[in-house]
């Protein structure tokens, strides 16, 4: 149990992570403590190898688990072990050349869901990788921690299980095209994040 545990707990983080890294790959080990600081101002730019904006057709390359679903237009989930992902995308049609209607697909969040794991620990590894969250509305142990980068917001959910905090999702989500498409941003959420995310509002 604990090997498992601690396998949920590294592949929750890993995708991002990975981004995060991605470019200073060629570095030595003793350099990555010194560029870790502007590395969290603006490092995180999708999850893993999948970046905001990209296409769902070049964004299937990219993805983390194998696919269990897709609708072809606005999302695909994957699953990995216990772990499902699902990547969203914001769809539109447009028109194209010689009067033909052309679709539009841009990747601006996945979710990682996981079973309970302890908010502690998630909360823990979260803050090695990024530093300290930029915002915790974590009350009564439910609510939400949050950390943001310059194209990146990241957000733990917390909600009580047994008397404890836990949590079971990690949103990352692109800042500009969530700000770009913010109503249609808003119906991720049920109503319970959604007042979450507006006690964490500045």
């Amino acid at each position: 149990m604990k090997k498992l545990y601690a396998v949920l707990l590294s592949l929750c983080i890993a995708g991002a992570a990975g981004a995060l890294h991605a470019q200073d790959a060629p570095k030595a080990d003793k350099d990555k403590k010194e560029t870790a600081p502007s590395e969290k101002k603006g490092g995180v730019e999708g999850y893993s190898k999948a970046k905001w904006g990209s296409a769902m057709a070049a964004a299937k390359n990219d993805l983390t688990g194998k696919i269990v679903y897709t609708d072809d237009k606005r999302v695909i989930q994957t699953r990995d072990g216990d772990i499902t992902y699902s990547y969203g995308f914001f769809y539109k049609e447009k028109p194209g050349k010689d009067n033909k209607t052309e679709q539009e697909t841009r990747l601006f969040y996945v979710n990682v869901q996981f079973p309970y794991l302890s908010m502690q620990d998630v909360a823990k590894k979260l803050e090695a990788q990024y530093g300290a969250p930029t915002g915790d509305s974590v009350k009564n142990n439910s609510g939400a921690m949050i950390w943001e980068f310059e194209k990146t917001t990241i957000i733990m959910w917390v909600e009580q299980y047994e008397k404890k905090p836990f949590t079971k999702k990690i949103t990352y989500m692109s800042k500009e095209l969530t700000r770009e498409i913010s109503d249609y941003a808003l119906e991720l959420f049920n109503a319970g994040e959604k007042k979450t995310i507006e006690t964490m509002k500045p």
